[in-house]
């Protein structure tokens, strides 16, 4: 488990892993929910949640503080 979590702070603790992951943070909803004033699909709201759970997995194992983390996820932020 170790090695796989020394993977995950390889990959995503460098500058551009941290843009990849603020980019999937907006793109899989991390920070915000998928029923806002929409009809609900409970399919789409499945497959939005599997997504938003991938992105958390990562963060959790990172162990960034989502307080920390709302600043680098913000949707008008340009990956670069």
């Amino acid at each position: 488990m170790k090695a796989k979590l020394d993977l995950y702070k390889r990959v995503f603790g460098s500058d551009d892993g941290k843009a990849v992951l603020a980019d999937m943070a907006v793109e899989c909803g991390l920070l915000s929910t998928h029923v806002q004033g929409k009809t609900i699909d409970p399919n789409y709201i499945t497959f939005k949640e599997g997504e938003r759970n991938a992105v958390l997995r990562i963060i959790t194992a990172l162990e960034y503080d989502l307080n920390d983390f709302r600043e680098l996820a913000k949707p008008n932020r340009s990956v670069t």
